[in-house]
């Protein structure tokens, strides 16, 4: 019984079987045509993207813009701290003055202490010496104290 089927089959689809595979080839290129396009509109979202990216790197850069604002606002600030540093050091001269006023009653005792040694011309002389010797020392001193003053 196969084999009978299968000489029947083999004898009558003998020429339907032609027909058919020229049909199937036909259709094949039919669909290798539709992937072609698929890979075309592909390539075009893939561009899109490809622009989308590149405007939030401009976005980024105008925030850096902003930041140097600040930056520039703080040294201001910075130049009106040192005017008050001008105002200190006037009050620094002011002290010096005083000092300077102390000296001369120093020059003052002496003149009194003169009066009773003229009885002896001797001591004037060691004391005179003395106090020369005294005086300048202590101009020197206070020289000294006033000269890291002034700077």
């Amino acid at each position: 019984m196969l084999d009978f089927l299968f000489q029947q089959l083999q004898l009558q689809p003998q020429p339907q079987p032609q027909p058919q595979p020229q049909p199937q080839p036909q259709p094949q290129p039919q669909p290798q045509p539709q992937p072609q396009p698929h890979p075309q509109p592909q390539p075009q979202p893939s561009p899109q993207p490809r622009q989308q990216p590149p405007p939030p790197p401009q976005q980024p850069p105008p925030p850096p813009q902003q930041p140097p604002l600040p930056r520039q606002q703080p040294p201001p600030p910075r130049q009106q701290q040192p005017p008050p540093r001008q105002q200190q050091p006037p009050p620094r001269q002011q002290p010096s003055p005083p000092r300077q006023q102390q000296p001369p009653p120093r020059q003052q005792q002496p003149p009194p202490r003169q009066q009773p040694q003229q009885q002896q011309p001797l001591l004037q002389k060691q004391q005179r010496q003395r106090l020369l010797r005294k005086q300048p020392q202590q101009q020197q001193q206070q020289r000294q104290k006033l000269l890291p003053l002034v700077p």
